[in-house]
């Protein structure tokens, strides 16, 4: 540890918060690796199932947000596999930022 952290402790409420973002980036790049490259997700998608997947079951809150700018990235399928990385990115932060928020209010509840 250096001097500038030293007895800086990371609160629980902080680890659960980046667990579940770290956790949720995880699923669901397996989830859009494994739709993208077999037909595990065909029923949703027969050209895109991991990503149709991903964003209809998964990171549905942003990417109905973001849902607009979708056309400007539909040119190159590099540019969609990005916008489906921002997609699942934002997701994370969102979902962790949540999971942190709930911790704080029922830790506070508790005293």
């Amino acid at each position: 540890m250096t001097a500038s952290n030293k007895g800086q402790r990371k609160t629980t409420a902080s680890v659960v918060g980046d667990s579940v973002g770290f956790a949720h980036f995880l699923i669901a790049n397996a989830v859009l690796i494994i739709g993208e490259f077999s037909t595990s997700f065909g029923f949703v998608s027969k050209l895109h199932g991991g990503m149709e997947f991903v964003y209809r079951y998964i990171d549905t809150p942003v990417y109905s947000l973001l849902r607009p700018f979708e056309k400007h990235f539909a040119t190159d399928p590099m540019f969609t596999f990005i916008f489906a990385e921002l997609v699942i990115g934002l997701s994370s932060i969102l979902y962790g930022a949540v999971a942190y928020g709930m911790v704080k209010i029922v830790a506070a509840s508790g005293d």
